[in-house]
Order: C-alpha cells, then sequence, then structure tokens
C-alpha cells in the first residue's frame, strides 16, 4: 500500500496525494508553497501520474521516481 496524503479544504472536499508528490509538496511546503492546495486526486498521465493543485501541478515520472512541480 502506498502512503498517500489527504488534504481537506473547507467546502471544497478533499483530495488524495501520493508518497513522491506528497515529500515534493511536503518540501515546497505544503500550502504555503506557490502551488498551494491540491485542486485534484492524483490521475494517470502517459509518464505517470500527476496532481493538479491551485496553482501549478506535480508531476511523477513513473520510469524515474522523479517528481517535477511546475507553475500554471
Amino acid at each position: 500500500m502506498k502512503a498517500s496524503v489527504l488534504a481537506p479544504r473547507c467546502g471544497k472536499g478533499a483530495f488524495t496525494t501520493s508518497n513522491g508528490p506528497a515529500r515534493r509538496w511536503a518540501s515546497l511546503g505544503w500550502e504555503r508553497s506557490y502551488p498551494r492546495y491540491p485542486a485534484t486526486d492524483e490521475f494517470t498521465i502517459p509518464i505517470g501520474r500527476r496532481n493538479s493543485f491551485q496553482a501549478g501541478y506535480l508531476t511523477l515520472n513513473r520510469s524515474t521516481g522523479q517528481v517535477v512541480d511546475r507553475r500554471c
């Protein structure tokens, strides 16, 4: 079972972020960082997994295990 973070937001529900992206979000400063709060649950993309955030996204590359953050 993969570890995950549940990020609740008042009136917005809660979204899950798995182990690698959660560690990256933590290193950026959680909700005080530029991505702010998760806007989606983690979802599959061709290279791996992604979470959209209020002002960016975190992408986990399945092949390398690297997590990259980007601003919107």
